[in-house]
């Protein structure tokens, strides 16, 4: 259910202010101008504006980062329990912290599980939206990057063919989102290059191949392309991939 209309039409020209800041690339902005904003809205542009960051590696701590991002989308479900995308901005930002934390601070947190909840209700939400599919594509194969394929199964019900089949969905849903082709991509390649390197192939040469709609889009290209020339070289692509995931040091 989309948020109701509860403000003046100023304050939504504000918070379209935040957002065009946002896919100008100018985050801080971005940020500054939205927390002006007290209302679902200016909390959910904060939330995102921080999540993008957190994907592009332009912020010190990724981990503290994410739980900012969380708690922006978290003020807004306070005030619009049922807005659809602060559902998703809080689904993709605890999926950030879940990623950018050791396994076993992850583990006894209940992270995983905590995150696929979040999903599942954004999806429920919203199923006809690719970001739903493709964060559900993200959880399965970023469970089974870091527990393995076994342990992903028998502990979270999580494996690569699930998230396969979400991903692909999504793009099938936006085939010229560079964002959603990026992250699955990447994922793939995480798990295992090798095995992956056609599809991955298809994914980033469709990146090369499109044109941002936004600064987001256009960082996410740069730091895709590079990759296609990685493919042939499993331990490269390896080190290449590991940069860009940004794995944390166990605690």
């Amino acid at each position: 259910m989309a948020a109701p209309i509860l403000f003046a039409p100023a304050v939504f020209a504000d918070a379209q202010a935040a957002r065009t800041q946002l896919l100008a690339g100018d985050y801080d902005a971005a940020i500054q101008t939205s927390l002006t904003l007290p209302t679902p809205e200016g909390y959910i542009v904060a939330a995102e504006t921080i999540s993008a960051q957190v994907m592009l590696e332009l912020v010190p701590d990724v981990n503290a980062s994410a739980k900012l991002a969380k708690g922006y989308a978290q003020s807004a479900l306070d005030a619009d329990p049922d807005n659809t995308e602060a559902l998703i901005q809080y689904a993709l930002a605890l999926g950030f912290e879940t990623r950018s934390s050791g396994i076993m601070k992850a583990y006894f947190g209940k992270l995983p599980q905590k995150s696929k909840t979040a999903i599942d209700k954004a999806y429920n939400a919203a199923p006809d939206d690719p970001r739903t599919a493709a964060l559900l594509g993200a959880w399965h194969l970023g469970i089974v990057r870091k527990a393995g394929e076994k342990r992903a199964a028998k502990m979270f019900k999580a494996d690569t063919q699930q998230g396969i089949a979400f991903y692909d969905d999504a793009v099938s849903r936006a085939p010229d989102d560079i964002v959603i082709a990026g992250n699955y991509a990447i994922s793939l390649l995480g798990i295992d290059a090798a095995a992956h390197k056609d599809r991955a192939k298809a994914l980033l040469v469709s990146i090369k191949n499109t044109a941002p709609k936004n600064a987001v889009e256009r960082e996410v290209q740069a730091r895709m392309v590079p990759l296609i020339e990685f493919l042939e070289y499993p331990d490269a692509m390896r080190d290449a991939v590991d940069n860009l995931m940004n794995d944390p040091v166990e605690e």
